[in-house]
């Protein structure tokens, strides 16, 4: 997590306050509307990553593999339905992954 102090449920933001942005690797398309409660204030900016270029997300990248993102650089990280996608060998490098990010 970045080393600003937050709480994912608060309202509202203050202009001098960065905003938070939150990692969905295995994205899919833009608009599937899967958003987390604790993510769906205006306040969070959502970064797609996805293995698909064909889905058009953020980042083009497995999930295990996210070199493209900064250490601690996001504040939260969500994946739905993605990693029963992984090989064996790929799961914990993965998770390992998210939670350098």
């Amino acid at each position: 997590m970045r080393s600003q102090d937050h709480n994912p449920d608060r309202v509202g933001s203050s202009a001098a306050q960065a905003p938070l942005r939150w990692l969905n690797v295995g994205s899919g398309p833009a608009g599937s509307g899967l958003r987390p409660p604790g993510l769906r204030s205006p306040e969070w900016q959502e970064l797609r990553v996805d293995a698909d270029p064909s889905v058009k997300p953020d980042i083009v990248a497995p999930a295990d593999d996210l070199r493209a993102i900064e250490e601690a650089s996001v504040d939260a990280v969500f994946s739905s339905h993605c990693i029963e996608h992984l090989y064996l060998d790929q799961a914990l490098p993965a998770l390992r992954e998210w939670k350098r990010v």
